[in-house]
């Protein structure tokens, strides 16, 4: 073969890499990450700078490059899996050297984007840890994928939901708009709790205590307070969504049957005594909203999944 043979081999292969590189640094949005290390499903392209981990060290940051690869908007979060078995207490982080905020669960709300197939959509993040205390912290980076409406998603979102001590969402207040439909009732979501969307219905029928029933437990009365001055020796003294204009029955706990009353609030009584019941579901965790916004006139309604 001749010497010119090889010269034009040459610039094919060169031009080649060039016009791949060119490819990926579209695609990825043209970041400038180096030491990438890059993921992908049939659902969205991930690029990461550090090698998918970050930990706590002052000046330590995560690049990350996300591309919606689906026909439909969607909402993408970080997920941290500690490489250790120290906690998440008194870390906190930024976005985009952004407002600092507490670390409450495992998981960062990145945004929502647009189908990279529809406009180019694409979203690029620096993530730094803070640590306030003297451990030492590493993780390992994940990110995690719902549809734009996931219910889930949408409740972590809202402003009346708080994450208890522990990492459960729950709902709490008076004046809330967690109203949902199922089964042709009115009930209302306490939270996502335990990876299930927990929800309790509106007393339904007069009757006595039946230990067979799924009553509603009184730390979730308790929680929906979000005051850890409330107990169930005070809890008259404040209002709550989930004490309404009915007495009902509790879930018996330590050998004694509690009940909510208008007057008493939480008490204890004999189990012949007749109180309206309140049901409690516990629904899986992959439901999409398709109408409603939470208020009373207008309650959430919603598709189920498995």
């Amino acid at each position: 073969m001749s010497k010119r043979f090889y010269i034009v081999l040459f610039c094919i292969l060169s031009l080649s890499v060039v016009l791949l590189g060119f490819s990926f640094a579209k695609e990825s949005g043209n970041n400038g990450l180096t030491s990438l290390e890059s993921g992908s499903t049939d659902e969205y392209r991930v690029v990461y700078s550090n090698n998918q981990r970050l930990d706590n060290e002052e000046n330590d940051t995560v690049n990350i490059s996300i591309i919606n690869k689906m026909k439909e908007e969607a909402k993408f979060y970080l997920v941290l899996e500690e490489i250790n078995n120290n906690s998440y207490d008194n870390l906190y982080y930024t976005i985009d050297s952004g407002t600092k905020k507490e670390m409450l669960s495992n998981e960062i709300y990145l945004g929502e984007l647009n189908s990279f197939g529809t406009n180019g959509d694409f979203t690029n993040h620096t993530i730094k840890l803070i640590d306030n205390s003297d451990k030492y912290l590493e993780f390992k980076l994940s990110i995690k994928r719902y549809d734009k409406n996931d219910f889930s998603s949408l409740l972590k979102e809202n402003d009346n939901v708080y994450i208890d001590d522990k990492g459960n969402y729950r709902f709490f207040g008076k004046e809330v708009n967690n109203y949902i439909k199922y089964n042709d009732k009115v009930c209302r979501v306490i939270g996502l709790i335990d990876d299930k969307i927990k929800i309790i219905c509106e007393p339904e029928a007069l009757n006595v205590y039946d230990d067979t029933k799924l009553y509603a437990d009184i730390d979730d009365i308790l929680l929906s307070f979000n005051n850890s001055n409330v107990n169930i020796n005070n809890v008259n003294n404040y209002s709550s969504w989930i004490v309404l204009d009915k007495d009902f029955w509790l879930e018996e706990s330590y050998g004694i049957t509690y009940y909510v009353s208008r007057i008493e609030g939480i008490n204890t009584s004999r189990k012949d005594v007749s109180l309206y019941e309140r049901y409690v579901y516990k629904l899986n965790d992959d439901m999409i909203l398709i109408g409603g916004d939470g208020t009373k006139n207008n309650p959430y309604e919603v598709s189920y999944g498995s």
